[in-house]
């Protein structure tokens, strides 16, 4: 089990993880930093990334996930709410292709959590046993959890 360096958060990973941040802006141009915890092993690829928004920022689950879509120039198969110990989110699955044209799946779930949006991922080759694949995806996806109040 990973914990993240703040403690906010524990999720199952495949391997040793790979930390990073990156700044963005939102949809209002307010700029932010994105935070990402990356593994990998021989099928899968995991992300959980986060963020915090301010007062001003009225966050819409809908957009992260058209967002994610987007990013990966993917096509939308399935949208659905879900929640993590009360906080709201959605869970969604993509279809989309890497630059060389091989087509893989996204499995993913996004949390908003007290001013802080908590994003993961699971992607995995289209060719891979799909049940399989589903199953190690289902088990990262599950595992996560948020430690209180942040």
């Amino acid at each position: 089990m990973y914990w993240a360096p703040d403690g906010a958060f524990s999720v199952l990973l495949p391997a040793p993880p790979r930390l990073s941040s990156q700044e963005s802006k939102g949809k209002n141009g307010e700029p932010f930093t994105q935070y990402m915890t990356q593994a990998r092993d021989d099928t899968t690829y995991v992300l959980v990334a986060y963020f915090n928004y301010g007062p001003t920022i009225k966050f819409v689950l809908d957009d992260a996930v058209d967002g994610m879509v987007g990013a990966v120039k993917g096509t939308l198969l399935s949208r659905e709410p879900i929640s993590l110990g009360g906080f709201r989110g959605q869970q969604a699955s993509a279809e989309a292709k890497t630059e060389s044209g091989i087509p893989y799946m996204v499995r993913a779930r996004v949390y908003d959590v007290n001013r802080r949006v908590y994003s993961l991922q699971c992607l995995s080759p289209k060719a891979t046993d799909p049940a399989a694949i589903a199953e190690k995806c289902e088990r990262f996806l599950n595992s996560f959890k948020v430690k209180g109040p942040q």
